[in-house]
């Protein structure tokens, strides 16, 4: 009767094995925040709607919680470098969620404004992502966000308030790091193991720098501390070895392993608020210690402190001082390059590429005339040269960029002489990038969207927007009937070259 029962299991055993598996289809769209919509297109995953982006769980395909494009076949983005999975964040979404593309091949990122949060572990171990632009309504980063990415330089924006632990740790690649105004604390291992690292600028407004926050940061030789520093964590400097000298800020009152290990530190500043020091293990080359207290105070500070090192008992003691400062050559600031381009205007950098790299040039007197009106020959003219096209030598000054305009389909050539408008200059720069296909169902929230003329505009516009080359104006309009202006032609201009390279 057992051998029976065995026979049947056998037989239904394999009587299975010749019915083909049923696996559900994996997802290519659905919903990823109470009024968010995800879909993925070919190498492209596109996120469009309103409002802030679900908070996921850590996890890979099939985990519950999980970002619901990890569930899709994105997986075969781990491929070469320079390949992966594009992110296109749509205007009208406010955040990006906890752990939504941790782990991800992505290639390329398009952050819209608007956007005031990136979570935690948002984008770690994102390797192929080489350059990101924050948009300035942007207020925090959370932990591990970018953890191990391999960015060279990151500009921080202006209306930044926290940072998380980690945000930036492993960073090996990064070089330079430009922390705004307003941020007070920069937290625990934020920027640990940045190997590159080697300028860092830090705000005014910061009181307090974290545990090990630049520690391993082996190519960072200097570092200007703010006055208003008043706590440095455990080990926040140690084994940057290339640190040369370091001034701590008057109000630090402990210094625990903040210096240890690195061993090219040879001055360094100490003023007589600190009541503690269990520091400077191992820096070697120290040979000067500018104390701001007298003698009987530097005594009683050694007695106190619980682990003293030797090579304080080594330096050179001065008391009652502070480093000398080496003024250097003075150096005027310079002048701007058109009169009437001021240093600090919003355009300006933008007017500065856009006329380094031949693409625009000044009017007599030394001016830039940044309100002046740019027309339909100028701009055909400008994007042939962008695109290498040598302009000079035809029957009028722009013939040649007429010729190359209609030769590549750009434009028909037509009214050379006659003024640009921001739809116009739009379409211009979508069709040198080929048209590609956008989505235009987040142009609704822009008030003035129903002006902009046809269809091909609409659609034009939208990809600027989507890729920051248009951000509309400080009332929320879009102005697509607006002419252009010559400062406005080249910002649209250096964020395109920026972004098709």
């Amino acid at each position: 009767m057992k051998k029976r029962i065995l026979a049947l299991l056998l037989a239904a055993v394999m009587v299975m094995a010749l019915v083909p598996a049923v696996f559900a289809a994996s997802p290519t769209s659905g919903k990823c925040g109470d009024n968010l919509t995800w879909r993925l297109a070919d190498d492209t995953l596109y996120i469009e709607g309103t409002g802030d982006m679900y908070d996921f769980l850590a996890g890979t395909k099939g985990d519950v919680g999980i970002a619901p494009w990890k569930d899709a076949d994105i997986y075969d983005y781990y491929t070469w470098e320079g390949e992966g999975l594009k992110v296109k964040i749509a205007p009208g979404v406010t955040s990006v969620g906890d752990y939504a593309f941790d782990g991800l091949a992505v290639l390329d990122v398009s952050l819209p404004e608007g956007i005031t949060k990136i979570g935690d572990y948002a984008f770690e171990g994102c390797f192929n992502v080489k350059k990101i632009l924050f948009p300035e309504s942007l207020d925090s980063i959370g932990k591990f966000a970018f953890h191990m990415c391999l960015f060279e330089s990151i500009d921080l924006p202006s209306k930044m308030t926290d940072i998380g632990e980690w945000a930036f740790a492993d960073c090996s690649t990064l070089k330079s790091i430009r922390i705004p105004e307003g941020i007070t604390r920069i937290e625990s291992e934020t920027f640990e193991s940045c190997d590159s690292l080697s300028s860092v600028s830090l705000p005014t407004t910061l009181t307090s720098i974290g545990d090990w926050a630049f520690s391993y940061c082996k190519n960072l030789i200097n570092i200007e501390i703010p006055k208003n520093v008043n706590t440095l964590g455990v080990k926040v400097f140690f084994e940057c070895q290339r640190l040369e000298s370091v001034i701590v800020p008057e109000g630090v009152t402990e210094l625990v392993g903040a210096f240890d290990d690195c061993r090219s530190l040879k001055e360094v500043t100490i003023p007589a608020s600190v009541t503690m020091i269990c520091d400077f293990q191992d820096c070697r080359s120290l040979t000067d210690v500018y104390y701001g207290g007298n003698e009987r105070q530097w005594l009683e500070l050694k007695e106190k402190s619980w682990e003293w090192s030797k090579e304080l008992d080594e330096a050179a003691i001065h008391y009652n001082s502070t480093a000398p400062v080496d003024p250097g050559p003075v150096v005027p600031d310079p002048e701007p390059t058109f009169t009437d381009v001021p240093a600090g205007a919003w355009y300006a950098a933008e007017v500065e590429y856009a006329v380094e790299h031949g693409l625009m040039q000044g009017i007599p007197g030394g001016k830039f005339d940044p309100d002046g009106i740019f027309t339909r020959g100028q701009i055909l003219t400008l994007l042939a040269r962008q695109a290498g096209v040598d302009t000079e030598g035809g029957t009028t000054w722009y013939t040649k960029g007429v010729e190359w305009a209609k030769e590549k389909g750009v434009s028909d050539g037509e009214k050379p002489e006659e003024t640009i408008t921001r739809a116009e200059l739009a379409t211009l720069l979508y069709r040198c990038a080929d048209s590609p296909a956008v989505s235009t169902s987040q142009m609704n929230k822009w008030p003035d969207a129903s002006s902009i003329p046809d269809s091909e505009a609409v659609s034009a516009m939208a990809w600027c927007v989507e890729n920051g080359i248009i951000n509309g104006t400080g009332d929320g309009k879009l102005l697509p009937l607006g002419t252009a202006t010559r400062k406005e032609v080249a910002v649209m201009i250096q964020r395109y070259c920026e972004k098709l390279g």
